[in-house]
C-alpha cells in the first residue's frame, strides 16, 4: 500500500503543536528521549560534516527542511541555503529559530518538495528524512525535477531510514512512542541508489548513520543511513 499523504500531513502537524513542550531538535528527529537525542544530534553532525567539503561560494539546497535544523547548521559554512517545507507550522518555527540566532542566509520557500522547481543551480542537495514519507510516484516526480536544478559537479546527500530484507510498510499505525498515528515506506538500500542513478548521480559512499550495537538502532527492520551521489 503506497504511503498516503493525507495522514502524513497531520502527522508533522501534530509534531509542530508540540515545539515548546519538545526540543526544538526532537520535532523532525523524532526522538523525544533528550539524552539520545543529544548522542543523535552529536553522531550524526559527527558523521555528515566529515563526508562532505563545504565553502562559503556555495548555494546549498535542503528539501524538506522541516524547522530547518540542517540549514541553519550549513548556513554557518556556506553561501545560501535555499529550505524548501510544505507546511507553514514548521516554516514558521525555523523563521523564528533563525531570527534568534542571527542567521540571513537561510531563506524558507514553502513548497512540496517533489513539486519544487528553481533556476538556481545548487552545488550540494540535502534530503534528510523526506523520501520515506513519500509515494513512488511523488519520488520520482521528485527526481524528474532534480536534474534541472543541479549541474555536473553537484553533491547530493540523502539521509533516510532504509527498509533491511525488503521493503518496510507502516500504514496510519499507532506509535506509544510518538503518541500518535504514524505512516511511511521504507526503501531498500538498491531501491535509493537506482533511484538517483536514473537522474545521473553516482554513488560515492554509503552506510549506517550508527554503529551496529547503538541504541539508536531501535527497530530491526529499518536503519537509518547516509548515501553520498555525485553528478
Amino acid at each position: 500500500m503506497p504511503v498516503d499523504s493525507q495522514r502524513v500531513k497531520p502527522f508533522w502537524e501534530s509534531r509542530a503543536k508540540r515545539y515548546g513542550e519538545l526540543p526544538l531538535e526532537s520535532i523532525t528527529n523524532l526522538e523525544d528521549n533528550e539524552e539520545l537525542l543529544k548522542l543523535k544530534l552529536r553522531l550524526e553532525r559527527e558523521r555528515i560534516f566529515s563526508s562532505i567539503a563545504l565553502t562559503k561560494h556555495m548555494k546549498v539546497l535542503d528539501l524538506g527542511a522541516g524547522t530547518g535544523i540542517w540549514s541553519a547548521q550549513f548556513a554557518q559554512q556556506v553561501g545560501q541555503v535555499y529550505a524548501v517545507e510544505y507546511l507553514t507550522s514548521l516554516i514558521d518555527i525555523g523563521r523564528q529559530q533563525l531570527q534568534e540566532k542571527g542567521i540571513k542566509n537561510v531563506t524558507f520557500i514553502h513548497s512540496l518538495a517533489q513539486t519544487f522547481r528553481s533556476d538556481i543551480t545548487f552545488d550540494f542537495i540535502f534530503i534528510s528524512g523526506l523520501l520515506l514519507y513519500l509515494s513512488d510516484d511523488e519520488c520520482a516526480e521528485l527526481c524528474a525535477n532534480i536534474p534541472a536544478y543541479s549541474r555536473d559537479g553537484t553533491i547530493l546527500l540523502l539521509r533516510d531510514s532504509t527498509g533491511l530484507q525488503g521493503r518496510f510498510e507502516i500504514n496510519d499505525k499507532y506509535s506509544p512512542a510518538l503518541k500518535t498515528y504514524y505512516s511511511a515506506m521504507y526503501r531498500t538500500r538498491e531501491e535509493y541508489i537506482e533511484m538517483f542513478r536514473n537522474i545521473g548521480f553516482s554513488l560515492l559512499s554509503d552506510g549506517d548513520m550508527f554503529p551496529g550495537d547503538c541504541e539508536l538502532n531501535k527497530y530491526p527492520e529499518t536503519r537509518l543511513r547516509m548515501y553520498l551521489f555525485k553528478r
